[in-house]
C-alpha cells in the first residue's frame, strides 16, 4: 500500500486534539483485496520532529459510509463529508486519524492495484508538530504487510521532480478542500494527474457522456439517453452551462480543440489546461459566437 497526503491546519479540537484535515490517494498492492470504495477507516500517523509524517499505520477494517448522514452520498463529495454530523472515531493513542475513501479513475502503478481518494481528520496531541508545506508519499516495505506505511519522500522533491517544489500551503492560499485533488500532483504512475474532483467516479462518467451528447447531433435513442443524462444532472447541480450562453461556448470551444482532454478524468500533469489557456479559448468562443456585419 502506498499514499500520497497533504494537510490543512484548523482551529479545531476534539477530545482534547488538536485537529488538522488530511487528503490524497491511497494505492492498494494487488495483494490487498480488501474494498475501500464508500468506507472509512481509522489509521494511526506518527511523525518526525520537523512535522513530517514518518508512519502510517492502518487498522484495514473498511466501514462503509454511513447512508444516514445529512448529505446524498450519491451526489456529495469526500470534502462535505468533513462539515457532515455523524458517527466519528474517537481519538487516541491507537487511532489518530479517520479518512474517507472513494475509488478513483486514476490508473495504478501495476495490475491488480486499485487507487482510492480520500480525505478526512488527523488528531494531534499536545506536543506533536505537524507541516503543512509538505505533500508526502508513504509506502508499505517488503514483509511487513499492508498495515503501515513510512515515509518515503516529498512530492516535487523526492518524487515528481518536473513538478518543481510544492508549498502546499500557499498553493491552496483561497482554495477550498476540495480542490486539492485537483492539483497536479497525485498518482503513482509515471506521470502525476490532477482529478476531476471527489464525487463518485461513476458521476464524472455521466457529466463527461452529457456534454458529449449535448454537443452532438444525436439519434433518437442518443436523445433518450440525453434526456435521463439531463435530469440526472440538474439533480448533480452539474446543468449550469444551460443556463449561461457563455459557459455554454466556452465548453464547446474547448470540447472541440485538438488537445482536448476531459476534466471528469484524471488529466496528467504534461496536460494541464492553464488559466491562460482557459481565457484564450474564452476569447476565441465569445468571437466566434460574434455576428458579423
Amino acid at each position: 500500500m502506498r499514499m500520497q497526503i497533504a494537510f490543512r491546519e484548523t482551529d479545531e479540537t476534539r477530545s482534547g486534539y488538536r485537529v488538522a484535515i488530511a487528503g490524497g490517494v491511497i494505492e492498494t498492492s494487488p495483494e490487498n483485496r480488501l474494498n475501500y470504495d464508500e468506507c472509512r477507516m481509522g489509521f494511526r500517523l506518527s511523525f518526525r520532529e520537523d512535522g513530517v509524517p514518518s508512519s502510517v499505520f492502518c487498522d484495514r477494517t473498511p466501514v462503509r459510509l454511513p447512508s444516514d448522514v445529512p448529505l446524498v452520498l450519491d451526489a456529495c463529495t469526500l470534502e462535505d463529508l468533513l462539515a457532515c454530523q455523524m458517527d466519528r472515531y474517537r481519538p487516541s493513542d491507537f487511532i489518530n486519524a479517520e479518512f474517507a475513501m472513494r475509488e478513483t479513475a486514476l490508473e495504478a502503478s501495476g495490475p491488480g492495484s486499485t487507487v482510492y481518494a480520500f480525505s478526512g481528520f488527523v488528531y494531534l496531541d499536545r506536543g506533536e508538530t505537524l507541516s503543512y508545506s509538505e505533500a508526502c508519499q508513504l509506502a508499505s516495505r517488503p514483509g511487513l504487510g499492508d498495515d503501515a506505511m513510512f515515509f518515503s519522500g516529498i512530492l516535487g522533491q523526492d518524487f515528481r521532480p518536473e513538478i518543481g517544489e510544492i508549498d502546499v500551503v500557499e498553493e491552496m492560499h483561497g482554495v477550498p478542500m476540495g480542490g486539492l485533488l485537483q492539483k497536479p500532483w497525485w498518482g503513482f504512475g509515471e506521470e502525476a494527474h490532477s482529478l476531476p474532483g471527489t464525487m463518485r467516479r461513476g458521476n464524472y462518467e455521466q457529466i463527461e457522456r452529457f456534454e458529449q451528447l449535448h454537443f452532438a447531433d444525436r439519434d433518437p435513442a442518443e436523445d433518450l439517453e440525453y434526456n435521463r443524462l439531463l435530469d440526472r444532472m440538474r439533480y448533480l447541480g452539474t446543468a449550469n452551462m444551460l443556463n449561461d450562453p457563455i459557459l455554454e461556448r466556452y465548453i464547446q470551444t474547448r470540447r472541440s480543440a485538438p488537445d482536448f482532454r476531459s476534466p471528469y478524468l484524471p488529466v496528467p500533469y504534461s496536460a494541464m489546461f492553464t488559466r491562460q489557456d482557459a481565457l484564450d479559448t474564452l476569447v476565441t468562443g465569445l468571437i466566434g459566437a460574434t455576428p458579423k456585419f
